[in-house]
């Protein structure tokens, strides 16, 4: 099966921190790999982070004049993640503050996210593609939106490849987006496929060091899982590699760890240079924001890297499908993630090497 095709497998879940879209895939995702799956309750929280309840939308209408002008439910992002149920009647400027729509994306239906992020603030909102948004007379509307919230678990996914080392690199893709295939299921089938390729390969050359798949809710998930390891197991994670929207026909971004000159970021760079032309890269933070304010953050302090292709039209909306994407640039994901892990082997070993003194001959007389 082709990297694309294990895109489209993963693709088609109402993917969240929680709920049935989630619960949904894990088989998706323990058919391609023996995973260990953890569970977080929701409701708890974590310096400040908050597990939500999985939500579901029953009903999500929009009324001119008691006649139906738009049904949000139609579309899977057609209402902001963990709105309230909310039932009334407001003027169109009202109404336009719950509103989302690109102006460059007409047609696109946008996806919602910052009720996961920001508990204190949630509010419903609709998405509606902004065609429609832009006929809305100046009149009064009806609003009726029924949701419900249930006690769920975040599930994060863990596979361990062991190597003759038990320090471990960890790669990560995150799995809450609904029904978008770039951010991030891209990631996450690149990861999948990488590991079957070490495991595969380890069977004619021992792996120097062991491997782990991480795919989880971004932020949430990292944090809850690394919170949950042993001082001493955290110790063993070395290093991580994002991948975060690899799919699309975007030249390969890099962005280096906090520190900017770890192993990690050698290989990395490395490998661009071998496998590119010429690349873009950036310092910590300066390309793309997700995970790695989580791993490199104290007490782990896990020099981590992105790989990206963003930005890309798509992102963040409805139009975000395995369609638009590359078998080509999807491969070439994959290969170089396993160029850099074979760099970092490479480099580690020579560190090691380095460190050692060499042995002084003594004579007896």
């Amino acid at each position: 099966m082709s990297v694309l095709a294990l895109v489209e497998k993963l693709f088609p879940f109402s993917y969240s921190i929680t709920g049935r879209g989630n619960d949904g895939a894990i088989t998706q995702y323990l058919d391609e790999l023996n995973f260990t799956v953890h569970e977080y309750a929701s409701g708890q929280s974590l310096n400040g982070w908050f597990i939500p309840h999985a939500w579901q939308v029953n009903k999500a209408c929009i009324y001119q004049k008691g006649e139906l002008i738009y049904d949000a439910k139609s579309s899977p992002l057609g209402v902001a993640s963990l709105s309230p149920s909310f039932s009334g009647e407001l003027s169109l400027a009202e109404l336009q503050t719950h509103l989302s729509s690109s102006e460059t994306l007409p047609d696109a239906v946008l996806y919602q996210w910052q009720n996961l992020y920001r508990p204190k603030e949630i509010t419903w909102g609709i998405s509606i593609p902004h065609k429609h948004r832009s006929q809305l007379a100046d009149m009064s509307y009806q609003v009726d939106i029924d949701t419900e919230l249930t006690p769920s678990t975040m599930k994060v996914l863990d596979y361990l490849l062991p190597g003759d080392s038990d320090e471990t690199l960890v790669i990560n893709g995150h799995n809450c987006h609904p029904f978008q295939a770039n951010d991030d299921i891209s990631g996450c089938a690149v990861a999948i496929r990488v590991i079957q390729a070490l495991k595969k390969s380890s069977l004619s050359k021992p792996l120097k060091y062991s491997y782990r798949v991480v795919i989880a809710p971004e932020l949430h998930g990292p944090m809850f899982w690394l919170n949950e390891m042993s001082k001493e197991q955290q110790s063993l994670l070395k290093g991580c590699i994002l991948l975060k929207s690899v799919g699309n026909a975007a030249a390969m971004r890099l962005q280096r760890s906090y520190l900017g000159e770890q192993v990690i970021d050698q290989a990395a760079q490395s490998a661009f240079k071998h496998r590119y032309d010429k690349f873009e890269q950036g310092e910590f933070r300066s390309i793309y924001g997700n995970d790695e304010t989580v791993f490199e953050a104290p007490p782990y302090n896990i020099p981590t890297i992105s790989l990206t292709r963003w930005p890309f039209n798509e992102y963040h909306s409805d139009l975000d499908t395995p369609e638009t994407l590359s078998e080509q640039h999807l491969q070439d994901t994959v290969d170089l993630v396993l160029d850099i892990i074979e760099r970092y082997e490479n480099l580690v070993q020579a560190s090691v090497k380095q460190q050692v003194p060499e042995k002084v001959a003594i004579t007896i007389k």
